[in-house]
């Protein structure tokens, strides 16, 4: 850092400033700082870093900010959803536990170059928020911006463009993870109750999990999806419980909202589990079914931005990499015991590992 500093004629402090994207050094010092550290071969200490790391949790963050980048269909929208709530949560408790503040931002903020704003305010960092529903909607789903200078983690792995290192639950596990469950409370008849945009949501992954399930359960006796738009479907819904004689169903908020509008009393008459533990409007019942653990998924993420800045690693990647984080299996008010566990195990044992 000092030689970094003799060629480029500032003091050491402006060059460590730099060099971490702290606010106080211009775009154009900045610049020059780190382009005088590539051609000398500058490489972060990572003993130093943890060192630093460490100091920053014993300060406030006063001033060194990551952006919290949304995509729903205004400013504040993103809030109506409790899992990306959570998300931000646990990002921001992490970012501020190392020194950063995490501030949101609207990429889809009309009249405004998003990364020329960032830039300006000295923001390095970016995490993309889960994607909002209007831009799943769209052919191509991207967020057009200038990425060079920018660490960047997506929550999700949504976006066609850009391809971002993300964080992203287990969808294709959690599946099987309830699936088990269910069998081993005695289910046998478990039906798939799903959005449409939802279903395209995960890129499938509950519903190839499901339908591998399918084709070594109940091969010969499979269960139809059920999946539905916006309008009330709920005697297509009943319909579609009694025809295939479903004795549990697998689903998300709206899904257990249909089962009730169709008249049925859960547990008794039909068991329920949420592939993300989330509030169901108007309902009080401790559900069963997977916990994401959305602080936990933004926590992570922040500790992957951390280390690609600390290594000055900004941009599109050529080969972004996926963490995939598990969930956790809680068991509430809408199952119960129907009868004796599944005893052949031999799919749970590949696809869950036990």
């Amino acid at each position: 850092m000092r030689a970094i500093a003799e060629q480029a004629g500032v003091s050491r402090m402006t060059v460590s400033k730099a060099l971490r994207g702290v606010a106080g050094v211009s775009n154009k010092n900045r610049e020059r700082i780190q382009q005088i550290a590539e051609e000398l071969g500058y490489v972060p200490d990572p003993n130093v870093s943890m060192a630093m790391a460490a100091v920053a949790k014993t300060r406030s963050a006063d001033g060194e900010r990551l952006a919290f980048l949304t995509t729903h269909d205004s400013e504040h929208g993103w809030k109506r959803f409790s899992h990306i709530v959570g998300c931000f949560e646990g990002a921001r408790a992490r970012a501020n536990a190392l020194g950063f503040e995490l501030e949101p931002f609207w990429a889809l903020q009309p009249r405004t170059d998003m990364s020329k704003m960032l830039f300006a305010r000295g923001i390095n960092g970016v995490l993309i928020a889960p994607t909002g529903e209007n831009l799943l909607l769209e052919g191509q789903r991207c967020i057009d911006m200038d990425w060079k200078h920018f660490s960047v983690v997506a929550v999700d792995e949504l976006l066609d463009s850009p391809r971002m290192t993300s964080v992203r639950h287990n969808h294709f596990t959690s599946m099987f993870e309830v699936l088990y469950r269910l069998e081993s409370l005695g289910y046998k008849r478990i039906g798939l109750s799903l959005s449409r945009l939802t279903e395209a949501r995960n890129r499938h992954r509950w519903t190839g999990a499901y339908l591998l399930w399918l084709k070594n359960c109940l091969e010969g006796h499979e269960i139809p999806f059920f999946l539905h738009g916006e309008e009330d479907e709920s005697q297509a819904y009943k319909a579609w419980v009694e025809t295939n004689q479903i004795d549990a169903v697998i689903g998300l908020p709206a899904d257990f909202t249909l089962l009730q509008k169709a008249g049925f009393k859960c547990p008794e008459e039909l068991g329920f589990a949420l592939l993300d533990r989330l509030e169901v409007p108007d309902v009080e019942l401790e559900f069963s079914g997977i916990d994401q653990k959305a602080h936990f998924l933004g926590e992570t993420a922040i500790n992957a931005m951390v280390g690609l800045m600390n290594t000055r690693t900004k941009g599109v990647p050529d080969s972004p990499v996926k963490l995939v984080c598990e969930g956790l299996w809680i068991e509430g008010a809408t199952t119960r015991r129907v009868g004796p566990a599944v005893s052949d195990r031999s799919l749970y044992n590949m696809a869950l590992m036990q």
